[in-house]
């Protein structure tokens, strides 16, 4: 991986006391942090999304359940697997999120090196001794728990 700083780049380049030099990496660390919270405005979003996607097929799946007996089983299947393969795609963009966010966030932390405090690591660094369990892990969790679901509707159907 590539180093953070520019080796061509030094505190001195910036004439005068530094200041400006300074200034610079709080810039840049502001629009990390902002960048860092856009991309989990949009994870939220994106969790809103699907959650509401598997609400309304499960309204479906009890508004048709019970009335598909012979042909029509298939549909109802069909459309289970259709709904756990968007489980696995729900799941897939939560882990893409998780990895995003922890790249953006070990950004933060090394720029962190060069301000005079560093809170976002020291808080990251506290949650670790708190045996803090991160949201993505179990974010994974509830697209995988609405497809063991799915799969055990579409084993019911076809067992019938």
């Amino acid at each position: 991986m590539p180093d953070l700083w520019n080796s061509g780049v030094r505190p001195e380049d910036y004439v005068g006391t530094g200041e400006k030099y300074r200034g610079a990496i709080l810039e840049q660390y502001k629009l990390c942090i902002e960048m860092a919270d856009r991309a989990s405005a949009r994870r939220g979003i994106t969790n809103t999304f699907f959650l509401a996607l598997n609400t309304a097929l499960v309204a479906f799946a009890g508004a048709v359940w019970g009335k598909t007996q012979g042909p029509h089983e298939w549909i109802v299947v069909f459309a289970l697997a259709a709904a756990i393969a968007e489980c696995v795609v729900w799941e897939r963009i939560v882990h893409s999120y998780a990895v995003l966010s922890n790249a953006k966030f070990e950004v933060v932390m090394e720029l962190e090196s060069r301000l005079p405090a560093a809170a976002f690591g020291h808080e990251w660094d506290r949650l670790e001794h708190a045996n803090y369990r991160q949201l993505s892990h179990v974010e994974r969790l509830v697209p995988l728990v609405f497809a063991a679901a799915y799969l055990a509707a579409a084993i019911f159907t076809l067992a019938d």
